[in-house]
């Protein structure tokens, strides 16, 4: 819940089975699957009719699966036995057509590279293959004109019992309708067709009025009262499009309203994007009212994606709305959206006060989990109206959810309390930690001697290193750069982010690199970066005093790209080892880049990039600035009390936005901002190799170009 997404049709995940074991990764089973096809022709026989068919990348073979009915849509599930299989690893077929024979027809890339290479050598393009896949017993080769029929002849191809006739026919209507009005008897024909008792006639005729522009309201209004659900959900789907003949507001409010369906609803459901606003809160109310769609796999998501738009404009509808449906879904999640902007927090407060103890709480609870990354925010004026619903006779789940929420708001009873739980060192280890998130999400200064005195606590130490960022005193520093040896690459990491955001820390930082007691090696070019940025004429002065200026040209990263090409390409590489350039990647690589399952970092994962090749990398260490995506330019944020944060903006609301820097994901409220400025540089600092030996630089990039 809470998550805005549609499960796939597959009931074994994502292509899992084939003939492999069910429910397994297994290679016959495979996940890349291309080139799907229902056979609906007249050369298979009929156990392959209406059935699914679609080739399995990995596993060089033709998966064979069903369609089945299962509420509002269907679950796609192995068909017991695979269509075709070769041994072959060149094989890489990518798609299934249907001809004009009723045979199936396959193109095969063969090829020995599969997927995701940009490397061009790997790809062999000189192959192709077509085959044709027809049951010989019944297989009769085919001569097929359409071009040369008439328009009657071609709706009458419609009734054709292959496929491929049925759409090539309605293709050349469309196109002739276009330029011409079509001859009055075919058009006639597919009417009668669309009036059609039976399912697959009337969906045809139906298809053919739309693609050739001839559908009108009658025939959607017909098609609408149609004894088969797949008929009137189409009716629907036709009928609610932007353009062409709609479906009037009450036809769709009465079929939300009664149409027995699940796949009709889904349908309407569809449609709420199209409609206006007070027609598509009519269909909405009624959606929701089904019980027996709160169980199906898509109805309760796609009406929520249909109400979340809406409730903005009117809280107190949508919240009756959810509050008298069956379908917890739609309260649940509208909680959670409301919960994000000022406007809907003061309606949850006003819904929270309406209700009993048991769902107030539970409001409570859901607004907490909404809330988890909040910054500190002004209360709803009705809040305590809210609190006075859920009561005082709590379970610990909702009172945690209340303190939280409590201490959102401002309430400094609840930050006292949690100061002297963390405080505490005998109270239960998880119960002070979830008092340092509290804290620490709060932005509470009192307690920064706290976070302080937990430096030599392995249990914190590594949570609260980031938080000292918040202070400018320099004993900050002095504790930070006393521990630093001891700590581990990951708290050295967060020390070194902790102490080049504020003047202060910086500059005992500058001092001691200069007196020789910290490693000047163990600096980045985005340290200095943000020293530089931090505007501090005396930190400005000693850095540069220590460091020296760091700006290469353009011209200067040509030369070692191609300075480090030669190196590398001459290189005996047997003689390097890349479990070495694993540790130099660890030194000056991990603080941003993650190589694999990993916490999230500021810059991309490179696990994968192997198969770029070695000029991929060099490009990116010696001219990191060259291009640079939108979602890794570095951002400055300058909050009022001159404390200085870079990062890359992953998230921003009214109340604050989220910034995730070397170490953590920084919220920070809006209010706190003086000023924002997003950087033409990347991350990547320049002149990386250029600190590193040249068995060091190899032994990196033979590490970052070996496959795992």
């Amino acid at each position: 819940r809470l998550r805005n997404y549609l499960p796939a049709s597959a009931l074994y995940d994502s292509g899992e089975g084939g003939a492999g074991k069910p429910g397994t990764t297994a290679i016959f089973g495979g996940h890349s699957h291309i080139g799907t096809l229902i056979y609906q022709g007249t050369n298979w026989p009929a156990p392959y009719q209406n059935h699914l068919f679609t080739h399995n990348l990995h596993g060089h073979q033709i998966n064979h699966q069903l369609n089945v009915r299962s509420g509002s849509l269907y679950e796609t599930m192995h068909a017991g036995s695979d269509l075709a299989f070769t041994p072959d690893p060149r094989y890489m077929a990518v798609d299934l057509q249907s001809g004009p024979d009723g045979a199936v027809y396959s193109i095969d890339w063969f090829d020995q590279q599969h997927c995701h290479s940009p490397i061009e050598e790997k790809w062999d393009r000189s192959n192709g293959r077509v085959y044709r896949l027809s049951w010989a017993a019944t297989f009769k080769p085919a001569n097929v004109n359409l071009a040369t029929a008439s328009d009657s002849q071609l709706a009458d191809l419609q009734l054709h019992p292959d496929v491929w006739h049925r759409r090539h026919a309605r293709r050349l209507l469309m196109e002739r309708a276009a330029a011409r009005p079509l001859d009055i008897d075919a058009v006639t024909s597919l009417l009668n067709l669309a009036a059609s008792p039976n399912t697959p006639l009337a969906l045809r005729g139906l298809w053919s009025l739309h693609q050739s522009a001839l559908l009108t309201p009658d025939v959607l209004a017909a098609t609408a009262r149609h004894h088969h659900d797949a008929v009137r959900a189409w009716a629907v789907q036709l009928g609610s499009e932007a353009s062409g003949p709609r479906l009037p507001a009450e036809s769709l409010i009465s079929l939300a309203a009664s149409d027995p369906s699940a796949m009709v609803r889904l349908a309407l459901a569809s449609a709420l994007p199209n409609l206006d606003a007070p027609t598509a809160w009519d269909v909405i109310s009624r959606l929701a009212a089904h019980p027996e769609d709160r169980s199906d796999r898509f109805l309760p998501g796609m009406i929520w994606f249909g109400l979340a738009p809406l409730a903005p404009s009117n809280w107190p509808r949508a919240f009756s709305l959810a509050a008298n449906s069956p379908i917890p879904d739609l309260l649940d999640n509208l909680t959670w959206l409301a919960a994000q902007d000022e406007p809907g927090r003061l309606a949850l407060a006003a819904f929270t006060a309406s209700l009993d103890p048991t769902r107030a709480g539970r409001i409570a609870r859901l607004a907490a989990f909404a809330l988890q990354q909040s910054p500190r925010l002004s209360p709803p004026a009705n809040f305590a109206a809210a609190l006075a619903a859920i009561g005082s006779n709590l379970s610990p789940e909702v009172a945690a959810a209340t303190d939280s929420l409590a201490a959102t708001f401002g309430d400094a009873s609840i930050l006292s309390r949690q100061r002297n739980i963390l405080a505490d060192t005998t109270a239960p280890l998880p119960l002070r930690k979830a008092a340092l998130a509290l804290l620490a999400r709060l932005n509470d200064p009192d307690a920064l001697p706290i976070f302080a005195s937990l430096l030599d606590s392995p249990a914190f130490r590594h949570d609260v290193i980031p938080l000292l960022a918040r202070s400018d005193n320099p004993d900050v520093a002095a504790a930070l750069l006393s521990r630093y040896p001891r700590l581990s690459p990951q708290d050295r990491s967060a020390a070194l982010t902790t102490l080049t955001s504020r003047p202060a820390l910086a500059l005992a930082l500058v001092n001691a690199m200069a007196a020789g007691t910290f490693p000047k090696s163990d600096l980045t070019a985005l340290h200095l970066r943000q020293m530089q940025q931090l505007g501090s004429p005396q930190l400005t002065a000693a850095l540069e005093k220590s460091w020296g200026r760091f700006n290469p040209t353009s011209d200067s990263a040509k030369a070692s790209i191609a300075r480090f090409s030669k190196l590398f390409s001459e290189a005996p590489l047997w003689a390097y080892d890349a479990a070495k350039g694993r540790e130099v990647f660890n030194k000056v690589c991990a603080s941003c880049h993650a190589h694999g399952t990993s916490d999230p970092k500021i810059g991309p994962n490179l696990a994968g990039t192997h198969r770029n090749g070695v000029t991929y990398f060099l490009e990116n260490i010696a001219d990191p600035n060259a291009v640079i995506g939108n979602a890794f330019q570095l951002s400055i944020i300058t909050r009022l009390d001159g404390s200085v944060a870079a990062g890359i903006i992953e998230k921003e609301s009214p109340d604050s936005l989220s910034l995730r820097t070397l170490t953590e994901s920084l919220s920070i409220p809006a209010k706190d901002i003086k000023s924002r400025e997003t950087l033409p540089q990347s991350f990547m600092p320049q002149g990386l190799l250029d600190a590193l030996s040249e068995r060091e630089t190899i032994e990196l990039l033979k590490f970052l170009t070996s496959p795992p």
